[in-house]
């Protein structure tokens, strides 16, 4: 009836529900999270340079879409300002 550990995902030697009882099986496992977690900022922040890529993207998209909208609208309404009558089939 000892303490288990089924909360905490295995790591590579240690099996689930493995208890930990000599400190060569603790520092395994410290070195273990470490490099996860080294991993893990490394991705963070690879997918924080990306986010920030695609907002910028996003925007500048955006304003080209305004101003083709409105390029749009001025051809609509003819060069003197009289609207455009569209064919019947529109």
């Amino acid at each position: 009836m000892g303490a288990e550990v089924s909360a905490i995902p295995p790591f590579p030697g240690i099996r689930k529900g493995m208890i930990v009882t000599d400190k060569q099986d603790l520092a395994a496992r410290l070195d273990d999270l470490e490099v996860r977690f080294a991993f893990q900022e490394e991705a963070i922040e690879s997918l924080s340079d990306i986010a920030s890529r695609q907002w910028k993207e996003i925007d500048r998209l955006q304003k080209a879409l305004g101003l083709l909208g409105d390029r749009v609208a001025e051809l609509e309404e003819g060069e003197d300002g009289v609207p455009v009558d569209r064919p019947p089939h529109y």
